[in-house]
């Protein structure tokens, strides 16, 4: 295994980014976390599923898994790993 050795300021600010990321995930931003994405950018969210490929597509597969949950007490958090 390589090890890169990374400024502090640039790893600081990846792990901002990616806890706003999924800060407005967690919020159901889901507008604006799909802003967080390249207009390119691919997207697997569901098991199963074809990944997303756009802004406009994370958005419609977002809205459509948080609608199955909508009468669901849990609270649901979210992680990159």
């Amino acid at each position: 295994m390589t090890t890169v050795a990374v400024p502090t300021e640039l790893y600081a600010e990846v792990q901002w980014f990616y806890a706003d990321q999924m800060q407005r995930l967690d919020d159901r931003d889901i507008p604006g976390y799909a802003e967080t994405f390249t207009e390119e950018a691919e997207f697997e969210h569901t098991p199963g599923r074809p990944p997303a490929r756009t802004r406009a597509r994370i958005v419609a597969d977002l809205v459509e898994f948080h609608q199955r949950f909508e009468t669901d007490p849990m609270q649901r958090r979210h992680w990159c790993n």
